[in-house]
């Protein structure tokens, strides 16, 4: 926010003299929510992307895992034909 802005809401709250006193409740979240929410992203975009890598990598194993055994595969089939 801009410093006119906050200096224009101080001043029309002492206008008001008295003030509604904030719930505990509403004064958490007024003063962390948005510090916890940005944590909470965070936390949530490292998760997911570490998970995406890990996942990455994983089926690059499964994959040279599969091409390793077809061709152990082709090549038992081409001994097994020219035996023939």
């Amino acid at each position: 926010m801009r410093p006119s802005v906050l200096l224009r809401n101080a001043a029309a709250h002492q206008q008001h003299g008295q003030q509604k006193p904030i719930s505990p409740h509403v004064g958490f979240y007024k003063m962390y929510g948005r510090p916890l929410t940005r944590v909470l992203l965070m936390t949530s975009i490292t998760y997911y992307g570490l998970h995406w890598v890990w996942w990455a990598l994983e089926m690059e194993s499964v994959e040279k895992d599969k091409q390793s055994k077809i061709e152990q595969l082709s090549e038992q089939l081409g001994d097994a034909v020219s035996k023939r």
